[in-house]
């Protein structure tokens, strides 16, 4: 998506993106279940490179945005090191890690919603 602050409606970037069908990728809901190979394939896909601090993309946890009050969640590709010292790590999953924090930018993951 479009680079965005932890503020913005993410659901209406990925419907304004993608279309109707779209949502918010959810880290429990939707990334957990993925094995490395699938997360690495994702990444690879997506263009979505190794970084500390340089690039989040936005995701929900448990349908939630935000940890704590106003800390988004979001994650990084650390390419499965361990992430900046400066990091609540909430989950790892592969080379990507789950975190959340305040005043930063990033694009959101959309995904399409499964029809029954």
């Amino acid at each position: 998506t479009a680079i965005l602050t932890e503020t913005s409606d993410f659901a209406a970037q990925c419907k304004a993106e993608f279309g109707s069908d779209a949502k918010v990728a959810d880290w429990t809901f939707d990334l957990s279940a993925l094995s490395d190979v699938q997360v690495k394939a994702m990444t690879d896909a997506l263009g979505i490179v190794e970084s500390f601090n340089e690039s989040q993309f936005f995701v929900s946890n448990q349908g939630a945005k935000f940890y704590a009050g106003s800390r988004a969640y979001f994650f990084e590709n650390h390419g499965g090191k361990n992430p900046p010292s400066n990091w609540l790590v909430h989950d790892q999953l592969g080379r990507i890690t789950l975190g959340s924090w305040f005043d930063i930018t990033g694009q959101v993951l959309c995904i399409f919603q499964l029809l029954p």
